[in-house]
């Protein structure tokens, strides 16, 4: 249908080239379809795939170029702490940035795509657990149950094909101050489970990001999984993209709110903004602003000032601070009048 047509088409071509005239060439391709030697042998094609899998850990050797590919966590862990200086490897979609654009050598990596551990996803009585190599389009399913909102931004995530390879964890690990997952886990108090060795510690996210591109993250150890507490019909959850573009775009300001709301008073507020700082970051000042307030115009308006003092954003090719702040206060101002209005169904849609 359309909408397939479009997200296949997604992050193929050049995002400045009319899209309608391609959507309508394949529309009427799609009238007179004609089967290929491809349809006849998807079959025996997926097969073959899945039998390249490998059996046991193993490394891939070009000389002054290593690539290690254990199979489970604790191979893994053991790998890691034996080659601390390795790169981790997930879906490679940022890390290969590194290769064709920077012109860096990675001596050595260690894949994790094929440790099934790391592509888990369980649901406990109070959590969702996600394995850090969970591929993003996996994780749709789980989160858009439990949060709307979130799989609607993953759809506004990259394209169909960076999704199916880039993993939460990675999206995490990157520590970018614009990737769109932290701050939607921040504001859902999520926690990461990091593993050294054959030790384990627990952290909340939002604890894990230092500065830009720096973490709590020790030497030899890694995302293991992420912890998202499952939705309470106390709180409630929006998220919000603004971007240049609606599709395939990177973030100037992602914004995620989630509060609890009791007889007409702000009685839990957890408020998280990404592109407004160095970091994937909590907008203290401003949550503090509504706690114990009436949730009405003019709290909001008190806890949109506020956001002055949890955020200076910098000016960049994207947007200028002043853009910045005002859009991170508006996108407060929206969440409020959805809240009033609930039939109002305008979120996650935003772009410059």
């Amino acid at each position: 249908d359309e909408h397939q047509a479009q997200e296949a088409l997604a992050g193929n071509l050049c995002r400045c080239t009319g899209y309608r005239p391609i959507l309508d060439a394949a529309r009427q391709s799609c009238r007179q379809p004609c089967h290929d030697q491809f349809d006849a042998q998807q079959a025996q094609t997926i097969a073959r795939l899945k039998a390249i899998a490998p059996s046991q850990t193993g490394e891939l050797n070009s000389g002054d170029k290593r690539c290690l590919v254990p199979l489970t966590v604790a191979d893994l862990a053991e790998l890691y702490s034996s080659h601390p200086e390795a790169r981790l490897l997930a879906g490679g979609t940022d890390l290969a940035l590194e290769v064709t654009q920077m012109h860096k050598t990675l001596p050595v990596m260690i894949y994790v795509g094929h440790v099934a551990e790391l592509k888990r996803i369980e649901q406990t009585a109070t959590h969702l657990e996600i394995g850090a190599a969970t591929p993003l389009t996996d994780c749709y399913q789980a989160l858009n149950a439990q949060y709307p909102d979130f799989g609607a931004l993953l759809h506004r995530f990259a394209s169909l094909q960076i999704r199916n390879q880039g993993t939460l964890g990675g999206n995490i690990g990157n520590a970018s101050p614009i990737g769109d997952s932290p701050p939607l886990l921040i504001a859902l108090d999520a926690q990461v489970v990091l593993r050294q060795g054959e030790r384990q510690r627990t952290m909340p996210l939002e604890a894990y990001f230092i500065d830009y591109r720096i973490t709590a993250r020790q030497d030899s150890e890694f995302i293991e999984k992420i912890l998202i507490p499952l939705a309470r019909h106390d709180w409630t959850f929006r998220a919000y993209k603004v971007s240049k573009r609606l599709d395939d775009d990177i973030s100037a300001v992602c914004a995620a709110f989630n509060l609890s709301i009791e007889h007409g008073v702000v009685n839990g507020a957890r408020i998280a903004f990404g592109g407004m700082a160095a970091i994937p970051k909590r907008a203290r000042a401003c949550e503090a602003a509504l706690l114990g307030q009436p949730w009405n115009k003019a709290s909001v308006e008190r806890a949109c000032q506020a956001l002055a003092e949890d955020f200076t954003p910098l000016s960049d090719f994207r947007a200028s601070q002043q853009y910045r702040l005002l859009t991170a206060q508006n996108l407060l101002r929206k969440y409020f009048i959805e809240q009033q209005t609930p039939h109002i169904e305008t979120r996650v849609t935003a772009y410059v």
